[in-house]
């Protein structure tokens, strides 16, 4: 994937978090479409072409698990799905890789970190 030129989708619901993730991002010339549930996350998954989705678990309307699955079965494309999530129990990164997270970060994380876990 080339970090230059990635088109990501943010699925999270703290708008804190989502803002500081939005200036990181763009600081890196990275294009960010920003959902603050899963509804819309999952409306602008399946409509627009994203290189990445980076997709909160604790979402105020569906699940992120739910989310995560909905978009690998419906998505005509695969699109990589980085699950960022205070779960952090074993059970958790399980059940998030059986529905199709391609990665998952656990809060809090380090922005170095999640920028290199991006681009690869």
């Amino acid at each position: 994937m080339k970090s230059s030129s990635l088109k990501i989708l943010l699925i999270e619901d703290n708008q804190p978090i989502a803002r500081q993730l939005i200036e990181f991002f763009e600081a890196r010339s990275w294009q960010v479409d920003y959902a603050h549930n899963g509804t819309l996350g999952v409306s602008l998954a399946l409509s627009e072409p994203f290189d990445l989705i980076i997709l909160d678990l604790g979402l105020p309307d569906i699940d992120g698990l739910t989310v995560c699955k909905q978009i690998k079965s419906e998505s005509p494309v695969n699109i990589p799905i980085l699950m960022l999530t205070a779960r952090d129990a074993f059970e958790d990164k399980a059940k998030g890789f059986n529905l199709g997270a391609d990665d998952y970060v656990t809060k809090p994380f380090e922005f170095r970190e999640l920028a290199l876990r991006c681009e690869v």
